[in-house]
């Protein structure tokens, strides 16, 4: 069994984290039987306290203070950054539409280790989260219906898990942190959601005003479109209102089995903050918290304790962004890692004609994608279970012309199959063709995902793989 380090770090609207994990691999595959190589176990060797989030402004997180919280971390945690083989590095919630937030992401990457990517969407950060929660792996164990709700300081993700199997995801604009406040309850800022709450409601909200009854008033409002969200109660239109941008809409066909919850809120939901100051955090999400414990609607459905709160997306960043590749693979170390490669997946038909030799459709049609999406591109094709020596000859012969024919001279070509044929491709390839070559197998994946590729790890049988997509699979 051989193991590698994983990081997390999370800049959210509130709180940014880091988490470091161990990601153990083996060979689950017999002694006579091709090499399998899977992530059998996972644990936790350090997780930092939750650092408040520096801010410059209200539009520019402080890059320079998160740096010196993760260089501080990593100290303490006593790891360097090039023991590091792979994790993530999440902007999540508010904190994601900070003028900054892209710059600051890039950044956190490239000293957090070689193979650490910078991961984003509200639809990614809800599948890491329901994940580092738990409720995927309750989901699997049980064979139920679990929404995972991971409610932060300025949105709440989603995700729906059936039987293991990531369904749907979205996001709403609903969260603790969008009304600001000082220990007494005065209001000292809040964000347009809040307001558009507010005025759903009928209430005055301004800075300045001290109305628990109207904050809470707020909040049951907000629990109540948590509500709407999965599933238990008709949407209104200010649900469509505070969809968070860019997320995916939780379209889902009926109520869940079961609920989980996580994120900063999470605790408040459990009563953990019910004998204290309501302000305790400057914001409102205590009372947030009592209202979903309160609301009847969200009440009408079990709810599991969450295995990790205010550390689910963290952990999930850390622990669950890393998959392994199949081990019949062919990847020059030399051109490893790569990162942010855009997915072109072969078409069925495409790749009927590339087995039988021809190639002049899918040229067309890559170098029509490569044109919108650049030249970092992986190619994605199904592949066969067990293709015969003289369709891999010709499907090697086609997609050499291909290259020629869409990619730059000296840029190599990265090809993922899902079936376990990219070694034996390779060896038809390089017989054609003297352009470079990444062949990996074993990873499903749809035109318009990320992937990012590591180097080889155990013994150079598999290279890490990141898939940034809305549904894992896995």
């Amino acid at each position: 069994m051989e193991s590698i380090i994983s990081v997390g770090i999370d800049v959210g609207t509130t709180t940014t984290q880091v988490v470091f994990s161990r990601l153990f691999m083996e060979n689950t595959a017999g002694i006579y039987n091709v090499p399998k190589v899977s992530i059998t176990g996972k644990e936790i060797l350090y997780r930092s306290e939750p650092f408040f989030t520096p801010l410059l402004d209200r539009e520019h997180i402080d890059a320079e203070k998160v740096k010196g919280i993760v260089l501080s971390v990593y100290r303490d945690a006593g790891i360097s950054p090039d023991d590091v083989s792979s994790g993530a590095v999440i902007i999540t919630g508010e904190s994601a539409r900070k003028e900054n937030a892209e710059n600051i992401v890039r950044t956190l990457s490239g000293m957090a280790g070689e193979f650490v990517v910078s991961a984003a969407g509200p639809d990614m950060e809800s599948v890491i989260a329901g994940k580092g929660s738990g409720a995927y792996a309750y989901s699997k164990d049980h064979h139920l219906r679990v929404v995972n709700l991971d409610i932060g300081g300025g949105t709440t993700n989603a995700v729906l898990f059936n039987r293991g199997r990531t369904m749907d995801t979205g996001c709403i604009d609903v969260g603790g942190r969008l009304i600001r406040t000082a220990p007494d309850g005065t209001v000292t800022g809040y964000s347009k959601a809040a307001k558009l709450v507010a005025e759903d409601i009928g209430a005055d909200l301004a800075e300045g005003m001290r109305d628990e009854a109207v904050l809470m008033a707020i909040a049951r409002r907000q629990a109540s479109l948590l509500a709407e969200m999965t599933g238990l109660k008709e949407r209104s239109s200010l649900y469509k209102k505070l969809l968070t941008p860019d997320s995916s809409g939780f379209d889902i066909a009926a109520a869940p089995d079961v609920l989980c919850y996580s994120g900063g809120v999470a605790d408040a939901v459990r009563g953990k903050y019910d004998s204290g100051d309501s302000y305790r955090f400057g914001d409102i999400g205590i009372l947030l918290g009592r209202a979903i414990r309160e609301d009847p609607y969200l009440n009408s459905v079990r709810r599991i304790e969450a295995d990790n709160t205010i550390s689910a997306t963290v952990i999930g960043a850390g622990s669950y962004t890393t998959t392994v590749s199949g081990s019949t693979i062919r990847a020059e170390a030399d051109l490893l890692p790569m990162k942010n490669l855009t997915v072109y997946r072969v078409t069925e038909a495409e790749q009927e004609k590339l087995f039988a030799g021809d190639g002049a459709d899918f040229a067309e049609n890559l170098f029509r994608y490569m044109e919108l999406n650049g030249q970092d591109v992986a190619v994605a094709l199904r592949g066969k279970p067990d293709p015969s020596y003289p369709e891999v000859k010709r499907l090697a012969a086609a997609m050499a012309a291909s290259a020629e024919a869409c990619l730059a001279p000296g840029r190599p070509l990265v090809l993922v199959f899902e079936n376990d044929m990219a070694k034996v491709f390779g060896m038809c390839f390089l017989q054609v063709s003297d352009r470079r070559l990444v062949s990996i197998d074993g990873i499903p994946v749809q035109s318009a995902d990320h992937i990012d590729i590591g180097r080889p790890i155990v013994g150079g049988l598999v290279v890490p793989v990141v898939i940034k997509t809305l549904l894992f699979g896995h």
